[in-house]
């Protein structure tokens, strides 16, 4: 069976879409382990030696729920498929509503 491995980075960037500095550490590592329990790599591209990664900008909503703003991948697939996962899930409490996020999800099959 193929091993997935799903890491991810999270991006800070400059101007409107950057984290404060007074951000809560903890809650963004929760948020990123959560992220990488729920996203894999979808099935029609499990093939060996698959390499691919997704940049995701979204905020969340008062109630916690994700809307994704923009991806950007070389895999079209794939950023539909990170992006329809991430519209499922929550993460009430954990960030700051209204706030851009940016995150880089990379995805190797080996």
């Amino acid at each position: 069976m193929k091993n997935i491995i799903l890491s991810i980075a999270l991006l800070i960037a400059a101007g409107t879409t950057a984290l404060h500095a007074g951000e809560n550490k903890f809650n963004l590592s929760e948020v990123k382990k959560n992220i990488s329990k729920r996203i894999s790599v979808p099935e029609n591209l499990k093939k060996t030696n698959f390499k691919g990664y997704v940049l995701v900008s979204f905020q969340v909503d008062a109630n916690g729920r994700i809307e994704v703003l923009a991806t950007n991948s070389e895999n079209a697939d794939l950023a539909c498929h990170v992006e329809q996962q991430l519209e499922k899930m929550l993460v009430k409490g954990k960030l700051e509503p209204g706030k851009v996020y940016n995150l880089r999800l990379d995805f190797t099959v080996i």
